[in-house]
């Protein structure tokens, strides 16, 4: 159980990252303490820049990770709390990127958060999370605070309803996102997933092990620029949501490893001004990307 909540804490608290991974809850004795770990990596194709004014527009390739290790106790059968490290980056081969010259942006993750569980019916969890850029130690300017508000009431083993918010502040990403949505299950073997952004899929699990899945993913990455960078210590929002196809391989909540194929959806980057009185958009072609990830707990 405490795993479950684990699992879909890293759903939730990956939205920036879209670290989508869901398993079906196994009665099983719940340890004092345990470990959970996670990573993904996504490798985009190459794509081109629809504007005119910048002499070579090809963008080579992008690529996203996200790794995170959270220690979890609990207090009691029914509640508990977490306490996580983790890195994610963006690296971006545009050889004429007209503002940054910047190719690596990496973040350094500390998160806390607190759950319960199984009561009459109901999950609760929240979870508060700093991105910190390691290059920068500004937390003004260059950190990326994130809070999670979650709840989950299961309806007589019928569906799960699914409701919260995230909210973020800093990196000019200031916003508030709601959690809503269902999830349920059609026969045997096909479970399908509307929770809005976290989890937009549909799964087929011909067996325990195994899980089949087409789902979206919402990607939007801000990023902070550098003083001495074309657009000086403006923002970079790199949107990378689109729709995938792949396979889970799964044990239980213990183990579960992911690989899967895309194509972007409208993506872009979006660039602003420091004080954010200009911004761009740098449109581009939609491209293929691939992935894996990988959750484990012990």
């Amino acid at each position: 159980m405490a795993r479950h909540y684990s699992t879909f804490i890293a759903t939730v608290a990956a939205s920036l990252t879209c670290v989508p991974c869901t398993l079906k809850a196994t009665p099983h004795q719940i340890p004092t303490n345990f470990f959970k770990n996670q990573g993904e990596y996504l490798y985009y194709g190459k794509t081109h820049v629809h504007n005119p004014a910048i002499a070579n527009n090809e963008v080579s390739y992008a690529q996203v990770f996200h790794a995170e290790s959270s220690w979890n106790h609990m207090f009691n059968r029914k509640a508990g709390f977490k306490i996580g490290v983790g890195a994610s980056g963006l690296k971006l081969d545009w050889q004429h990127n007209p503002i940054t010259t910047r190719k690596l942006f990496g973040q350094a993750e500390f998160s806390l958060g607190l759950f319960t569980l199984d009561a009459k019916g109901w999950t609760i969890a929240s979870e508060f999370t700093m991105s910190m850029d390691p290059a920068e130690m500004d937390f003004s300017h260059y950190t990326l605070y994130r809070g999670i508000i979650y709840t989950k009431y299961n309806y007589e083993d019928k569906f799960n309803i699914h409701a919260g918010f995230i909210g973020y502040y800093g990196l000019r990403y200031n916003r508030v996102v709601p959690i809503a949505g269902i999830d349920f299950s059609i026969g045997k073997y096909v479970k399908v997933n509307a929770v809005f952004p976290i989890n937009v899929s549909l799964e087929i699990e011909p067996n325990r092990f195994l899980t089949l899945f087409a789902r979206a993913r919402f990607l939007q990455l801000p990023r902070r620029l550098q003083k001495t960078d074309p657009l000086p210590e403006g923002v970079m929002f790199y949107n990378g949501s689109g729709a995938e196809g792949g396979v889970k391989l799964h044990y239980f909540e213990y183990f579960n490893v992911q690989g899967f194929v895309g194509r972007t959806l409208s993506p872009h980057i979006k660039a602003e001004t420091f004080d954010g009185a200009e911004t761009t958009y740098y449109r581009m072609r939609s491209s293929t990307y691939f992935g894996a990830s990988i959750l484990f707990y012990f």
